[in-house]
């Protein structure tokens, strides 16, 4: 029978529950009499890669609260604010686990040797694996954040779910001719657009369509990403002047989502996130159903616009819900080869 600790310890950012948090949490509960769980300060989670979206400090906390309230774990759970890898003195001084990810391990080593400055034998340090997501990977906050995977591992652009051309289907043109998100319309559709980024201070922004991007961007909201084909109401046009000069150019046919198309929004965003510089894709064909796949690439709290002929400009928030209802159309597409 595995050993029972008295007291063991336990910290992170909790950002955006997840599997691997309830994994590690479930570890603690599991070993100890008593655990004390540490959360980060807003200080520290400034610290994490894209940390524009990491949840408030209250978001956070109360997640973690749930879950042991879930685990039936509360009356023995303490979940305290920490600002360093150490906590209240009390805990990593009377504790005699310290439950960690193979990432977190050098917080752990760090801890023992206060202790034994402190005079007090080492802690055990028990390592909880890391949760798979749905590719393999390990499920993470930094993925979540960035729009990659949802809190169970489910990866929005897998390669194995876009090896495929995927063909719509017209049953689905009607409801895709209703707008996904806010129909800002005609007259002054793009300055309406503008005040709402302005109002949203979203985390990214893409556009889809040449009208939509030639639009804002002579109001001077820039994207971070830009999709254009070269046509506007069916019409050819000149690629707009104020396109990114960093482009990727693919093809992708009418009424269809090519793999080309959807792994170089993929690529292109996550440049744009790292790089900080604006990407352009251009389309040789047409564009009009890339807004799914970016729906699908953009870290949540972005805006996605794009236009409905003669009406207007959509806005869509980009959220959790956004990328499962995405997710849930483009389920009804045919899958084609090459």
């Amino acid at each position: 029978m595995a050993k029972r600790f008295g007291l063991a310890i336990v910290g992170g950012t909790f950002d955006h529950f997840h599997r691997g948090h309830e994994a590690l949490l479930s570890k603690a509960f599991a070993v100890a009499d008593r655990v004390f769980v540490g959360v980060c300060d807003e200080k520290m989670a400034r610290r994490k890669p894209f940390s524009a979206n990491v949840e408030p400090f209250s978001v956070r906390m109360a997640a973690v609260r749930a879950f042991a309230k879930k685990k039936r774990a509360s009356a023995r759970a303490k979940t305290v604010k920490i600002s360093d890898v150490f906590g209240p003195r009390w805990a990593w001084s009377g504790a005699d686990a310290i439950v960690v990810t193979k990432d977190t391990i050098g917080g752990a080593m760090a801890i023992n040797r206060a202790r034994k400055k402190a005079g007090l034998g080492k802690a055990r340090v028990i390592v909880c694996p890391f949760v798979a997501a749905q590719d393999g990977s390990r499920i993470s906050s930094a993925q979540i954040r960035l729009g990659r995977m949802d809190r169970n591992g489910k990866v929005f652009l897998s390669k194995k779910a876009f090896s495929s051309t995927l063909a719509m289907p017209a049953s689905l043109a009607p409801v895709l001719r209703r707008p996904f998100g806010t129909l800002l319309l005609e007259p002054g559709a793009a300055r309406k657009a503008a005040a709402f980024l302005k109002k949203q201070k979203p985390v990214f922004v893409a556009t889809v369509g040449d009208a939509t991007f030639h639009n804002l961007s002579a109001l001077g909201a820039t994207p971070g990403l830009a999709i254009v084909d070269a046509v506007e109401l069916r019409a050819p046009c000149k690629i707009p002047k104020q396109l990114p000069k960093k482009r990727l150019v693919v093809s992708n046919p009418a009424g269809k989502i090519t793999p080309s198309l959807v792994f170089a929004i993929r690529n292109a965003v996550a440049s744009s996130l790292s790089g900080g510089v604006p990407v352009a894709i251009i389309v040789r064909g047409e564009e009009d159903l890339a807004i799914l796949p970016v729906i699908l690439a953009l870290p949540p709290g972005s805006v996605a616009l794009y236009g409905q002929p003669s009406r207007g400009i959509v806005a869509v928030k980009v959220s959790e819900q956004s990328k499962a209802e995405t997710l849930r159309l483009l389920s009804r597409f045919k899958k084609r080869g090459f």
